[in-house]
């Protein structure tokens, strides 16, 4: 049987509102988290995240979605980095439906190589068995 792939819902954050992308849960929208049409990836927009200090949070993007037990999935995302100085390192979470208790997370692992200062645009990806 082969690994379902689970829809994110908006994944390249074209929907959105003011600063908040269309289902998606994001930190201090128009603070932390920003909707940016400039600098961009493939699509028409990104998301931006910035004055990470100010949120408690430090700028989390997150979206729930329903996952099949026992299976492999991938979980990507598409980083540019500019100026970056948070000494906070960038983190996958997987987090289940109980409680909210942590899954998996790359904490300890990191992404596989660092998180440059200043970056292009880095594919990193993550596998994930539920």
């Amino acid at each position: 049987m082969g690994n379902p792939a689970p829809v994110l819902n908006n994944p390249g954050f074209e929907t959105f509102t003011g600063n908040t992308p269309a289902n998606w849960a994001v930190d201090d929208p128009g603070t932390v988290t920003f909707i940016d049409s400039a600098v961009k990836h493939g699509g028409a927009v990104s998301v931006r995240l910035q004055n990470t200090h100010v949120s408690p949070n430090k700028g989390r993007i997150s979206q729930s979605i329903t996952v099949t037990p026992f299976r492999c999935y991938k979980l990507g995302a598409w980083i540019k980095t500019s100026n970056y100085t948070h000494n906070a390192s960038i983190r996958f979470y997987v987090v289940g439906n109980n409680n909210g208790r942590v899954l998996w997370t790359n904490r300890d692992g990191g992404l596989g190589r660092s998180i440059s200062a200043t970056d292009d645009w880095e594919e990193y990806i993550i596998d994930i068995n539920t």
